[in-house]
């Protein structure tokens, strides 16, 4: 779902995903989205939901995005300080 909302709104924020999912007939206000960015590809983010029928039409929303990124793009200073391969061979 991260490059349909960039594409669409072009930028990553509570407002603009709530615009986004409003576009989709997912009626969420702004109110109810945490958002937390980790990492530059990383957010976490929160929806909170009344009803369960509210939660069930946006889990199966959601579902059909399969956006996976490897973890060094994601995490970009996962690797720092840790050792190389080769590191202590003479």
């Amino acid at each position: 779902m991260y490059n349909s909302v960039l594409e669409e709104e072009g930028i990553i924020e509570s407002k603009t995903i709530a615009l986004f999912l409003n576009k989709k007939e997912l009626s969420i206000d702004e109110k109810n989205i945490r958002l937390k960015k980790v990492s530059d590809y990383l957010y976490s983010i929160t929806f909170k939901f009344k009803r369960g029928d509210e939660l069930s039409k946006f889990v199966s929303f959601l579902n059909q995005y399969e956006e996976l990124f490897p973890p060094w793009i994601t995490f970009p200073n996962m690797f720092q300080g840790s050792p190389r391969w080769n590191q202590g061979v003479e």
